[in-house]
């Protein structure tokens, strides 16, 4: 896993409906101080590439710094994402190492899941054969 990597430092506001977050986006657009204090108990602190999902990733590290963004949906919820700061290269913490051990491996293991070829050589008479002779 990399030393070094793209961060961002965003804040997220959740929501449980898309009309609900629709509408705090909005509001967050015009300035709406009651929201901006919401979003900010959401502070994710330093977040590299790859640790969330690709969903947050994709529009997360596309957003500028201090812009809102459209509603993102993941899993039941729906989340607003305010980036504050970005950086191009930043020291990837240890626990954020091993999230990013973690995605690589089940990505590697789900590619070689896909690219495996099962093939059965036992019919159900030579699995009882060999059964009866254990």
């Amino acid at each position: 896993m990399p030393e070094e990597a793209k961060h961002i430092h965003p804040f997220i506001l959740e929501r449980s409906s898309e009309e609900e977050a629709l509408e705090a986006s909005a509001e967050l657009q015009k300035g709406n101080a009651t929201l901006e204090a919401e979003l900010v108990a959401g502070d994710l602190g330093w977040v590299p590439e790859g640790i969330y999902s690709p969903d947050f990733d994709e529009v997360a590290f596309g957003l500028g710094v201090g812009n809102v963004s459209e509603p993102i949906l993941i899993d039941e919820s729906y989340y607003i994402v305010k980036v504050s700061e970005t950086a191009e290269s930043r020291p990837v913490e240890d626990t954020n190492r091993e999230i990013l051990a973690d995605v690589e491996f089940e990505k590697w293991l789900q590619e070689e899941a896909e690219a495996s070829i099962i093939e059965e050589y036992l019919d159900q008479d030579k699995i009882t054969w060999a059964v009866n002779h254990i």
